[in-house]
């Protein structure tokens, strides 16, 4: 799968069920570092989520990538949060913003 078509292809599957305001795509190949997406990590931001937990809010992120066989991991975090978060270098927020690729906007 080229890097497009794995990009086309999680936007289709996430921003129905999440409804995002972006989504970030960074970790291991970030792109040019390994052959093959081996470990990807997406960052999604929505307005807000009836969910406290994060592991409650990627969950179903993790249902809808199904049959995508790479190694994944999803932070999905309240506008809030990640402005809160940007730039603490500790959190997925800062890699999402600082190193990661910005693959969807809701404009």
């Amino acid at each position: 799968m080229t890097q497009q078509e794995f990009i086309t292809e999680i936007t289709k599957r996430l921003v129905p069920l999440y409804k995002p305001l972006a989504i970030y795509l960074y970790g291991e190949k970030d792109w040019g570092i390994a052959a093959d997406p081996a470990d990807v990590e997406l960052t999604i931001i929505v307005a807000s989520s009836p969910y406290q937990r994060r592991i409650d809010r990627a969950m179903p992120g993790y249902e809808v990538m199904r049959g995508i066989h790479l190694g994944k991991l999803i932070f999905v975090l309240t506008k809030e949060e990640f402005d809160l978060q940007k730039d603490n270098p500790e959190s997925p927020a800062y890699y999402a913003k600082h190193e990661g690729m910005q693959i969807y906007a809701n404009s």
